[in-house]
């Protein structure tokens, strides 16, 4: 079909049948630069235009490309030098093959010689439309001033652009990331767990902040498989309010999670206690403020549900005036009760610093402390001020 006719008998050219039947070669003198392509398949078009365009690279690989696609498997060979001046571009028959009588008959339509190897995509745009690759020299050359300028422009852009891709980071695992956002919650979390210092933490939620809902008095006021109320009841009432309960009676048997009460609430299980005479007392005291905290679970987590299913009722009345349904109305009905809890937080001041039990002769000194600070609205610094230049504080005359 077309080749390269070098000094002597030394060719290039594209070949058909000549080593197999209807298969196309790189043909050359005594096929030195010839070997079959593995994996071609015979030509069958008949009456239609075929686009082959054979390559030569410079490090010998040989490659034929059949409307755009490979043709069979590339192979390497010896590269063959055609010197300027003393070789020719022929179309058409070299020879007429041994027998006579069999040759290509076709029509040639358009036919190109390339100044070096087209690439892939550069023969698959050769292959599409009008079948020809245009150089950019050539472009350039059909390009008016104005254009050329527009072009150089345009390339600058895309240049610049393909540059930013390349420094934009790699994609990211999102399985990774997401590991490592896990093991830096872990370890604020040890940090923070294992620090000596208290910080304090802004809150928009009503159900969390100040003491009786700290997960560390949650906890400890619970045991490992269920919450324990009554422990709760008596670590507020102690501490916050400064009423410590009398200790429970020995006779009383303690709750069980026996079979029977699976499907019980805490609250229908300790209902068997306050029927205790000897219980009643404490227990009126006492539940209210343990059932208050029951959406808490153990490690102070809120729920809802118990894990029977069964709805969590933390509903109650505080001294018997303030009715609450959750924790949040609790702890709104406990600062109702403010000239209580001063009353409660300087008595706990003034043993802690005078080292023994207060006397009932301290009662005028404490309603003293609590009614100066309750002109500064019962404000910590206010208590603990009053308390420091009460008579009852050591070294004060």
């Amino acid at each position: 079909v077309m080749g390269i006719q070098g000094p002597g008998d030394f060719f290039d050219t594209i070949v058909i049948g000549e080593r197999m039947p209807r298969h196309w070669i790189s043909g050359s003198n005594g096929f030195s630069r010839t070997n079959d392509f593995a994996g071609s398949k015979p030509e069958e078009s008949v009456n239609q235009i075929i686009h082959l365009i054979m390559t030569y690279q410079p490090d010998g690989m040989i490659t034929l490309y059949r409307n755009g696609e490979l043709y069979g498997k590339p192979y390497k060979k010896s590269l063959a030098t055609f010197p300027k001046g003393k070789s020719s571009v022929i179309f058409g028959l070299r020879h007429l093959p041994k027998g006579g009588g069999k040759h290509l008959t076709a029509t040639i339509d358009k036919a190109r010689l390339y100044d070096r190897a087209l690439n892939k995509k550069e023969v698959e745009e050769a292959a599409r439309g009008s079948q020809l690759f245009v150089s950019n020299k050539e472009l350039l050359a059909a390009l008016s001033h104005d254009q050329r300028k527009t072009k150089e422009q345009l390339e600058k852009k895309l240049k610049a652009s393909m540059n930013a891709l390349r420094k934009a980071p790699k994609a990211l695992d999102p399985n990774k990331l997401k590991g490592e956002a896990q093991k830096q919650f872990d370890n604020e979390m040890r940090r923070r767990l294992r620090s000596e210092s208290f910080k304090r933490v802004a809150l928009s939620d009503p159900r969390y902040g100040g003491i009786i809902t700290n997960a560390a008095m949650l906890s400890m006021t619970s045991g490992p498989k269920r919450t324990h109320p009554i422990a709760r009841g008596a670590w507020i009432i102690e501490v916050i309010l400064n009423d410590p309960p009398p200790p429970p009676p020995n006779d009383v048997p303690p709750l069980t999670d026996d079979g029977n009460s699976k499907n019980m609430t805490i609250r229908e299980q300790f209902a068997k206690h306050r029927e205790h005479v000897d219980c009643a007392g404490c227990h009126s005291k006492l539940d209210p403020l343990g059932f208050a905290m029951e959406n808490f679970d153990i490690t102070g987590r809120w729920r809802e549900k118990y894990r029977n299913g069964r709805e969590v009722d933390s509903s109650g009345k505080l001294m018997r005036k303030h009715t609450y349904n959750d924790a949040v109305d609790f702890k709104d009905s406990l600062l109702k009760e403010k000239d209580r809890y001063a009353r409660a937080f300087a008595s706990h001041l003034l043993r802690f610093l005078t080292s023994r039990e207060l006397t009932p002769g301290d009662t005028l000194e404490i309603e003293r402390i609590v009614k100066k600070a309750k002109t500064y609205n019962y404000r910590l610094k206010s208590l603990i001020r009053e308390v420091v230049l009460s008579s009852l504080f050591p070294g004060n005359d």
